[in-house]
């Protein structure tokens, strides 16, 4: 039987220690990045700090309280029985009316009655199914209930506990720490770059560095009758940049 050679990932205790233009070369390389690096780093920071939205509110949910009525809220409720009936123009769909008992909120206890249209019937609804609901308490005649979506937070929570247990084991820590990493984006996008597009933050920082580069006008004119033939002249101008020019090509020779 051949022997067997063991294998190690870590470094060689037999190798000779590298040679001072390696480690010359290692240091300048650290240098390199550390510059390349720490400017982007500083500057990202800064820009979070100038950009980060006020919390006012933007124009996206202005418009959503337009149309939601005012006092609108979503809680949770459990299904207790559901009652089917055929729907529809021609009446080959399927819908529900539900009875839910309304588990949070100014209505917690209570029992309500909604209607469930052929998709939510379609997607399954059964007894004990947890709904998120609407809750309209200005309606004529008390609360109007109706449904909102499906309750998803425990599965997608059982969900993101297997995947990182699962990366934790495969990677280790630094699949911990890639998982950290990607929390933290998760964060800047929805906490700075979605409210800073959705408000005017962003949009007005873009219009200040960009309009003075986007207004830009260009003419052609042929000049015709000259005894040494046609001549084009053109020109371009933009507003903003420290430059405009024109370009004039040399006659054309005399034909003949």
């Amino acid at each position: 039987m051949p022997p067997s050679h063991p294998h190690s990932h870590g470094p060689d205790p037999d190798a000779p220690p590298p040679s001072p233009e390696a480690l010359g070369r290692r240091r300048r390389a650290v240098w390199l990045m550390l510059l390349l690096l720490v400017p982007v780093g500083l500057a990202t920071v800064i820009g979070l700090l100038v950009l980060w939205p006020d919390g006012g509110p933007t124009r996206a949910s202005q418009a959503a309280a337009q149309a939601l009525p005012p006092g609108t809220t979503y809680p949770d409720g459990r299904v207790v029985s559901v009652q089917t009936e055929e729907c529809g123009v021609e009446a080959t769909a399927l819908c529900a009316t539900a009875v839910v008992e309304v588990l949070d909120g100014p209505g917690e206890g209570d029992y309500v009655q909604i209607g469930l249209d052929e998709v939510v019937v379609a997607n399954g609804v059964a007894e004990g199914d947890v709904l998120v609901l609407s809750r309209d308490a200005g309606a004529d005649g008390g609360a109007l209930y109706n449904f909102s979506d499906f309750a998803r937070d425990t599965p997608i929570v059982t969900l993101a506990v297997a995947f990182a247990l699962v990366v934790g084991l495969v990677a280790r820590w630094r699949g911990l720490a890639s998982l950290v990493g990607l929390a933290f984006a998760f964060f800047v996008l929805l906490e700075f770059v979605l409210p800073g597009l959705l408000g005017d933050t962003l949009r007005r920082a873009w219009s200040r560095w960009s309009a003075p580069r986007r207004s830009c006008s260009s003419s052609s004119t042929w000049r015709t009758g000259s005894p040494r033939g046609r001549r084009r002249r053109w020109s371009a101008r933009c507003s903003g940049w420290p430059w405009s020019r024109s370009w004039v090509p040399s006659p054309s020779p005399r034909p003949g």
